[in-house]
């Protein structure tokens, strides 16, 4: 059994005029939230889509399984 880490997404910037960088670390965008949330364990794919009212949604997967077997017994020697 493979153990699963929290994961986090963070917020960098970059300075006024340097789209390429170097971008620093502002805040933490996405945290994983306590049990029995689904993104209590995990979270990945971040999406930002811009809706018709100008306003941004996020779309994002989580997870809330702790572990995953990657071996099946039949693969073991």
């Amino acid at each position: 059994m493979t153990t699963l880490a929290p994961y986090q997404r963070l917020h960098a910037v970059a300075p006024v005029g340097s789209p390429q960088g170097p971008f620093k670390p502002a805040d933490i965008a996405l945290a994983p939230r306590p049990p029995p949330f689904f993104d209590s364990v995990m979270i990945h794919n971040p999406d930002a889509k811009r809706a018709p009212d100008g306003t941004y949604l996020l779309y994002y997967d989580g997870s809330s399984v702790r572990c995953i077997s990657f071996l099946h017994s039949s693969l073991l020697p």
